[in-house]
């Protein structure tokens, strides 16, 4: 959801009630505000992947990670990690409070199509 126009997003979300459960892409490189965390106040922040696999690994970036989990944790809201595809990346992020997380760890992208009959397969074991 492209957050061009707050004041319209809000409206939109409004609208959708519980008709949508809206996970929003706030903690982003492209989209970073925090001020959109009082005023959206979404229920899941996705990490985007530049914050879970840096260009470079330095204790600055470790720190970040850290305080955009916990920020997230502290107003109570689930964090989803995109982009994780080694084990060390896994292990950091649930050490660190992370709930959920997506990436080629756990599976290439899949078509929607095919989404249903994966996670039917995953509930039936």
């Amino acid at each position: 959801m492209a957050l061009i126009d707050i004041a319209e997003t809000m409206s939109v979300l409004e609208h959708l009630g519980n008709w949508a459960s809206a996970s929003r892409s706030t903690i982003s490189n492209r989209f970073s505000s925090l001020s959109y965390l009082a005023r959206l106040s979404p229920r899941i922040i996705k990490i985007d992947q530049s914050f879970v696999r840096p260009v470079d690994d330095s204790l600055r970036n470790d720190t970040l990670l850290e305080t955009i989990i916990s920020l997230g944790r502290k107003l109570d809201m689930t964090m989803l990690a995109e982009g994780i595809e080694t084990e060390p990346q896994f292990r950091r992020l649930r050490r660190l409070g992370c709930e959920l997380g997506q990436g080629y760890l756990f599976s290439p992208a899949v078509p929607n199509h095919e989404v249903e009959a994966m996670v039917g397969q995953i509930f039936a074991s």
